[in-house]
């Protein structure tokens, strides 16, 4: 999600904890529901339970100008830790799609 809330084309420091959100029923999916991250866990707790009914703008560059802007309540929030591979905290509802895990991709290994 490509929102107000991100300072983009700014390089920064990525924290060790990555936070996710968006609207249950019309995420953008995987890195686009990127938010912000966060070195320290309490933080990073915190800010994602903070965003939830926050609106947020997004930009969709492919529409007329004055069509551009959509504007998206936050319905769920997640946090990731990069060192433990796992969402350690998820907030709000639940996304659609979001019980589903991977299994296998074909030709990789995991």
């Amino acid at each position: 999600m490509n929102s107000e809330l991100k300072k983009s084309g700014q390089a920064k420091d990525c924290g060790q904890y990555l936070i996710f959100a968006g609207e249950v029923h019309y995420s953008v999916g995987g890195g686009h529901d990127f938010i912000s991250s966060k070195h320290d866990k309490k933080e990073a707790l915190s800010f994602a339970e903070q965003l939830l009914s926050k609106t947020v703008t997004t930009i969709d560059t492919e529409q007329p100008e004055d069509d551009q802007n959509s504007y998206h309540d936050i319905e769920w929030s997640h946090v990731f830790d990069t060192n433990t591979g796992q969402i350690i905290a998820a907030f709000g509802q639940e996304p659609l799609g979001s019980q589903s895990k991977l299994s296998t991709i074909e030709g990789i290994e995991l």
